[in-house]
């Protein structure tokens, strides 16, 4: 109790001056990460993964496996979901390109994409007109 005193005064030190109301049995747990923590919107953990496959190089299955790691507190084996964390990558990757490409202020929407329209032009390849002269 004592930590969690010590806690309290340091919060309500250096935080805003509004009073803050503790329930002990669920802040004083969450306090000391006595309950097991999930990701709270599915959203941050795609972009995190999104990023750390770009710049860590940091496989799915490692990543899967460092959110199972941190989300079990208890050492149950949790219902394996890796195929369906696979697919949400995939589609959040899908749905990063269609942001880029701008489809969302054309009219026709992400159905209009047509083949071959979110992909990146090579600079090196020659293209006439752009890097090879007209003649």
């Amino acid at each position: 109790m004592e930590f969690i005193k010590f806690l309290l005064t340091t919060v309500a030190v250096a935080g805003p001056t509004t009073p803050i109301i503790y329930n002990f049995s669920v802040q004083a747990s969450t306090l000391l990460r006595l309950t097991p923590h999930k990701p709270a919107q599915p959203s941050n953990v795609s972009k995190r993964y999104h990023l750390l496959t770009l710049h860590g190089k940091i496989t799915g299955w490692d990543f899967y496996r460092s959110l199972e790691t941190e989300t079990n507190a208890m050492g149950v084996k949790p219902p394996d979901r890796y195929q369906v964390f696979l697919r949400i990558a995939r589609e959040y990757r899908h749905l990063l390109s269609l942001k880029r490409a701008g489809r969302g202020y054309d009219s026709r929407g992400m159905l209009g994409t047509t083949p071959g329209e979110l992909a990146v032009r090579c600079p090196a390849c020659p293209r006439p007109g752009v890097n090879l002269p007209d003649d």
